[in-house]
């Protein structure tokens, strides 16, 4: 399979979580938005997966990858899947909905932006050498600055928050258990990638690592 046909493959299943979280919703497309927040949300995300996979090397493994289990992906496709759709089903039937109201759901649009944000920025900075997988791409170098300046994986706590706005704009007390479950994919995800690294570029990464976290400063 031609990495463009893996790249187009890639985008369509990104668009796809915006359609099903429309088709998911009770009233269908004009109930869904017809709520800025859920409107803004789907824009973002549509945006966001437009660009993310023009960007990166997308399911690229590089001229060396780690060995990783095929259930980390088939989880995080799964994860995904669930949260696109079982959040705005519960919503939109009132089943499971915490108080809050809208001032949930705009916090969650908020926590939804500062993780495309997130997620998007190293992807950026990172351009041909971001990849699905944990590889190393041709000429590849280590990335210290910017995003990565304070914590080593900028790109997975921005994945945590856009998953946790999401759960948020829909209120949703079963979209933030699967936030809790994403962090325990990334976690092992981590372990993988903080030991590839190191293999590959040794005393540098090791430096790195010291004077770093892998989320959040100072804390994780």
């Amino acid at each position: 399979m031609s990495p463009w046909v893996k790249r187009l493959m890639a985008w369509l299943s990104g668009l796809l979580i915006a359609v099903l979280m429309v088709v998911a919703w009770r009233t269908g497309w004009r109930g869904f938005f017809s709520h800025p927040a859920r409107s803004l949300t789907a824009g973002f995300l549509a945006v966001y997966t437009a660009v993310a996979h023009q960007v990166t090397a997308g399911p690229s493994r590089g001229i060396r990858h780690a060995a990783e289990s095929p259930w980390f992906h088939a989880g995080l496709q799964v994860v995904g899947l669930l949260m696109a759709v079982v959040p705005p089903l519960l919503e939109s039937r009132g089943i499971w909905v915490p108080s809050g109201g809208d001032g949930l759901r705009y916090a969650g649009v908020v926590v939804f932006v500062f993780g495309t944000f997130f997620r998007l920025g190293p992807m950026l900075a990172l351009g041909g050498r971001f990849s699905h997988f944990v590889a190393l791409q041709k000429d590849h170098s280590l990335e210290t600055g910017g995003f990565y300046a304070k914590i080593r994986h900028p790109s997975y706590l921005g994945l945590l928050l856009q998953f946790a706005g999401v759960a948020a704009v829909f209120r949703s007390v079963v979209g933030m258990a699967l936030v809790l479950f994403l962090l325990l994919l990334l976690m092992k995800r981590m372990d993988i990638e903080e030991r590839f690294m190191t293999e590959q570029f040794g005393d540098p990464y090791r430096t790195y690592m010291a004077r770093t976290k892998r989320l959040i400063p100072r804390l994780y």
